[in-house]
């Protein structure tokens, strides 16, 4: 991991142009749409541009363009809680934005999808920031069924590795619970890991090759923070995040429990605890135990961990890290 501060760069520029049927924003290049995000949309984008003043040819790369729309995100109304209070206050969607911005830019870490560039045109009509990150082009590490709820593995991704998907787990896990011990470090929890918010590459080295994405919910914490709202996503999240009452939660025991959810799913294609509403699916993760239809007495402890039911049963990901299923 690279120790230098980090920052990725701004531009309030933005230059909107059409050559030959394509459409460019600055120097890049937009294509394929690539799915949905938190609070906008992702594409596929080609940065065209010399790499010394003597060449004659573009050199080009590709990258992944997260686009916000300003006056939008302004007019969604919504609560916020800061660390430590479980007082709410009205606020908007652009301002969970801007603290998602905030928190990226300075992410550093081989296994965090980095953020290269802010672009941001106070004068642009269309009100909109263009965020330029790392691309993960062979997609999320598991593809969901929308007709049979199940969630399915990646296969160009287990031929790209040339593993099985155990081997595969073992790989594409540790690196995931590298990503959070980076954020932990840092006095940052995620709060909705999720298998949708992983993806691999075949753009760098296989110890980089898992990335985790969107700090949507991120926020700045320290070891005996509480928070008091309901963040991540049902089926992912940790019981006590639904069910903290005035008590609140440890954002950091949230994300484990949500990383051992995700190993689970990427070994059995299931979700564990799935009901008819996001209040059954809470219950079920506070109320029944976890099934497991392998043979891996490691992963199920493991797995059975970091999905304690209570939030100090739970490792530090410094523990997960040591563990035997990893070596």
């Amino acid at each position: 991991m690279d120790n230098e501060i980090y920052e990725a760069n701004f531009r309030n520029k933005v230059k909107h142009r059409k050559e030959n049927g394509k459409k460019f924003i600055n120097e890049y290049e937009l294509l394929d749409e690539l799915g949905q995000g938190s609070f906008g949309k992702v594409k596929r984008v080609t940065r065209y541009f010399k790499e010394t003043e003597e060449q004659e040819e573009l050199s080009k790369s590709d990258y992944a363009m997260k686009i916000f729309h300003k006056t939008v995100l302004a007019h969604q109304r919504t609560c916020f809680y800061e660390s430590n209070s479980n007082n709410p206050k009205m606020t908007n969607l652009l301002e969970f934005a801007d603290n998602e911005i905030n928190i990226h830019k300075y992410l550093n870490h081989p296994n965090i999808c980095k953020l290269y560039e802010i672009i941001d045109d106070e004068d642009d009509p269309q009100q909109k920031i263009y965020l330029i990150m790392q691309l993960g082009d062979l997609g999320c590490i598991m593809n969901f069924c929308e007709i049979t709820f199940k969630y399915i593995r990646n296969q160009a991704i287990l031929d790209y590795l040339k593993m099985n998907y155990m081997q595969a787990a073992k790989l594409l896990f540790k690196q995931i619970a590298q990503a959070i011990q980076y954020l932990h470090e840092n006095n940052i929890v995620n709060r909705d890991i999720k298998i949708d918010n992983i993806i691999c590459t075949t753009l760098y080295p296989l110890d980089q090759c898992c990335k985790l994405i969107d700090f949507s919910t991120s926020r700045i914490a320290d070891k005996d923070s509480i928070f008091y709202d309901c963040a991540g996503t049902p089926g992912f999240r940790a019981p006590e995040v639904q069910f903290c009452l005035n008590d609140g939660y440890s954002p950091f025991k949230l994300d484990v429990w949500s990383f051992g959810i995700c190993l689970y799913i990427y070994t059995h294609e299931k979700l564990p605890f799935w009901g008819e509403g996001d209040l059954e699916t809470d219950l079920l993760a506070r109320d029944q135990p976890l099934q497991f239809e392998v043979q891996d007495d490691l992963l199920i402890n493991l797995i059975n961990s970091c999905c304690a039911k209570k939030p100090q049963d739970r490792p530090t990901i410094q523990q997960i890290l040591d563990h035997e299923w990893f070596k």
